[in-house]
């Protein structure tokens, strides 16, 4: 269960205000933040209307154009929660450079107007008749694959992972070794379209570190081969030929707990 949070700085900074931007690109670190929403199913097809065309897709255009640090945001649909299913049946998640800040109230109210004809709080109002806010994460990227994007209709898989105390510094090293360039690989060969891994800087549900690759399709997706496969270890012999394959399922496993696999399909993506 992801834990339950305020609607409070962290999802206001990041969801649904713009930002001052003037972070050194080149030098910071990139941070996600996923937004957690319950959505009663005879709002879904308004809620998910209001970020493609409405006021919400204004407003989400406008805080990118204004903020050269703000890269992502998309909306999600839940097609597979995981085996402890949180509330949530879409989750919005913003991507950017540069740890999140809190927003201006001046500059925020202007934005709003102009780009969507209702103030802030009324705004908050329309969002707030659609969807409850039901919990929300904060996480910091380490390593992705080159080209790393989504589109509206792809599929992601994100595995929650539990390392051990004291070990989260040593399975960032293992991710970073050896899970990125087995990754990198899938991507050469049009397994999967992109790959992260990030680890958890607030809230959560248990979980303190994730893998998410990105598939073109739920097939895709759910035809991908598994860790103990044969396709798994022919590609780990390719990437690296002189590397023992038990050895490097053993570190795996000693160094992380898989807690559970969630699926969303990218109902709305934007970037630049």
């Amino acid at each position: 269960m992801h834990k339950i949070v305020s609607t409070g700085s962290l999802a206001l900074a990041l969801l649904l205000s713009a930002v001052d931007a003037n972070s050194q690109q080149s030098t910071q670190p990139r941070y996600s933040t996923a937004l957690y929403l319950k959505v009663p199913v005879a709002q879904e097809a308004s809620f998910v209307e209001f970020y493609k065309t409405g006021a919400g897709a204004k407003v989400v255009q406008a805080r990118m154009k204004a903020d050269p640090d703000m890269t992502t945001w998309s909306l999600r649909k839940v097609a597979y929660p995981g085996v402890s299913a949180p509330e949530a049946n879409f989750v919005i998640i913003a991507g950017g450079i540069g740890a999140p800040k809190e927003p201006e109230p001046q500059k925020r109210e202007s934005l709003y107007r102009s780009a969507s004809g209702l103030g802030y709080d009324d705004y908050m109002k329309k969002v707030r008749s659609m969807s409850d806010l039901v919990g929300q994460t904060l996480t910091h990227i380490h390593d992705r694959t080159e080209g790393y994007t989504m589109e509206e209709g792809d599929y992601s898989v994100s595995t929650r992972l539990k390392s051990p105390d004291g070990k989260l510094n040593d399975l960032s090293a293992f991710m970073k070794e050896f899970r990125l360039p087995l990754a990198a690989e899938r991507v050469k060969q049009g397994q999967i379209k992109g790959w992260s891994y990030s680890h958890l800087a607030f809230a959560g549900g248990g979980f303190d570190a994730s893998e998410t690759s990105f598939y073109k399709d739920l097939a895709s997706a759910v035809q991908s081969g598994g860790g103990n496969s044969a396709a798994a270890m022919t590609r780990f012999a390719k990437v690296f030929p002189d590397k023992d394959y038990l050895r490097y399922v053993k570190d795996r496993r000693d160094l992380a707990t898989v807690l559970k696999t969630e699926v969303y399909r990218v109902v709305i993506a934007y970037r630049k």
